[in-house]
């Protein structure tokens, strides 16, 4: 048998069962949505006041005052 004989004799018989499997109703998932879910990761909350101290030089004067910056929160 040809490869590409071969090759479409496989994709034959995965379509058939594919359909066969759709006409009795049985599920096509392969994988389990359960098995591939990952947890979510959690919220880590950020240290103001070290973003502030490490980033302080390279950000604006207007963006250090700015009244909606986080930064506002690193008080000393």
């Amino acid at each position: 048998m040809h490869l590409l004989e071969k090759k479409q004799s496989v994709r034959d018989k995965h379509n058939q069962d594919i359909i066969r499997r759709m006409k009795d109703g049985d599920p096509l998932r392969t994988v389990d949505n359960m098995s591939s879910w990952f947890p979510p990761r959690p919220t880590i909350p950020k240290n103001y006041k070290e973003i502030k101290r490490i980033y302080q030089k390279h950000l604006t004067e207007d963006r250090l005052n700015s009244p909606d910056a986080p930064y506002q929160k690193a008080t000393d």
